[in-house]
C-alpha cells in the first residue's frame, strides 16, 4: 500500500530568541567600577558609547574600568544557575577605530582609537563582580587595538585557577588577520567586530575544588568570529576550549559587563567608541533535562 500520512495535531508554535540588548553604559542602570578613573568625558551618541581612556596599564581586562549589570528573570528575581543553562552571545564593535594596510600605503578611520594604540572593550558575563579585579567566576571577548597598524585582535579574559582566595584572571590574545591593499580594493578596511557564543551547563561528573562545587555548571568552550567593517564575516567560526567552572563566587546571581581600558604601557590617553550587544537566555520554569537519570541493570 502506498504510504499515507497520519493526521497530527497542529504544533504549538515555538518561542524566539530573545531579542540582542544594544549596550548604553550611561542609561542609568550600569554600576562603573573604575579604581584607576581610566574612563573620562563618558557619553552616548546615537547609540554609540563614547569615552577617553587614560594610560593606565590594564592588563587584566578586568582591572580596567569595568561596567555591569545584573541580569534578571522576566519576573524581576536574581537568577540561580546552577541547574538552569545559561546561552549568552555577544558582539563587541569599534566603529571608530583607524586602520592602515601592512605596507602603510592606505590608512583611514577616525582614529577613536588610531591603530596600534593598545585600546581594549571585552564583553561578557561574571557572578561576583563585588571581587574585582579578581572576580572568581569571569569570562570576556572582545578586540584590543595591539600594537600593529595592519591588524586589530581578539582577546578572551577568563579565571580557571583554584587557588585560593579568588584564582586568577588569565589573558588570550590573538591577532586578527591582517588587512593589505587587496581588502581595502574589495571595500574591506579592518576586522573591527567579533561575535561570539558561549554556554554555561552543569557537569555533573566533576569534582570540586579548592574553589569551585562538585559538580559545577561549566563553560566548555567559546564559539566566535571576527567581522570586517563590512558587516561581513571575515575568517571561519573557530572554537577555543576553557573548561571553566563556575558558581565559585555566586550560583544565585549574573551579571552582563563591558570592560575598556589600555591592553599596556602607553605614553598618552586616547578616544574610544564601542558599541556592544549581547544576548542572554535562561529557563526560568525548571524544565530541562535532567543529568541524574540512570538505566536500570544488574
Amino acid at each position: 500500500m502506498p504510504y499515507k500520512s497520519a493526521t497530527v495535531a497542529a504544533a504549538a508554535a515555538v518561542e524566539a530568541n530573545a531579542d540582542w540588548t544594544r549596550v548604553d553604559v550611561t542609561d542609568g542602570t550600569w554600576t562603573t567600577e573604575d579604581p584607576d578613573t581610566t574612563v573620562s568625558n563618558l557619553s552616548n551618541v546615537g547609540g554609540i558609547n563614547k569615552c577617553t581612556v587614560d594610560t593606565s596599564a590594564n592588563s587584566k581586562i578586568v582591572d580596567g574600568c569595568v561596567f555591569y549589570k545584573e541580569l534578571k528573570n522576566n519576573d524581576g528575581t536574581s537568577i540561580n544557575y546552577l541547574d538552569s543553562p545559561i546561552d549568552f552571545r555577544g558582539y563587541v564593535h569599534l566603529p571608530g577605530v583607524g586602520w592602515a594596510t601592512s605596507d602603510g600605503s592606505s590608512t583611514g578611520g577616525d582614529n577613536r582609537p588610531p591603530v596600534a594604540s593598545k585600546v581594549f572593550c571585552v564583553l561578557g558575563l561574571m557572578s561576583d563582580p563585588e571581587n574585582l579585579p579578581t572576580p572568581r567566576d569571569v569570562f570576556g571577548a572582545g578586540l584590543d587595538t595591539g600594537a600593529t597598524v595592519s591588524r586589530l585582535q581578539r582577546q578572551f579574559v577568563y579565571n580557571i585557577s583554584e587557588a585560593t582566595p579568588n584564582g586568577a584572571i588569565s589573558v588570550s590574545t590573538s591577532a586578527l588577520a591582517v588587512i593589505d591593499e587587496a581588502d581595502v580594493t574589495a571595500g574591506i578596511r579592518s576586522t573591527n567586530r567579533l561575535e561570539f557564543e558561549i554556554s554555561i551547563v552543569r557537569d555533573e561528573s566533576l569534582s570540586g575544588g579548592a574553589l569551585s562545587p562538585a559538580d559545577p555548571p561549566q563553560l566548555k568552550w567559546a564559539i566566535w568570529r571576527a567581522r570586517a567593517d563590512t558587516g561581513d564575516a571575515y575568517n571561519a567560526i573557530s572554537s577555543t576550549v576553557f573548561s571553566q567552572k563556575w558558581a565559585r563566587g555566586n550560583s544565585d546571581k549574573m551579571y552582563v559587563f563591558v570592560a575598556v581600558g589600555r591592553s599596556g604601557t602607553v605614553g598618552s590617553s586616547q578616544d574610544l567608541d564601542f558599541d556592544c550587544y549581547y544576548q542572554f537566555q535562561c529557563p526560568e520554569s525548571g524544565t530541562n533535562p535532567s543529568g541524574d537519570t540512570a538505566l536500570s541493570g544488574p
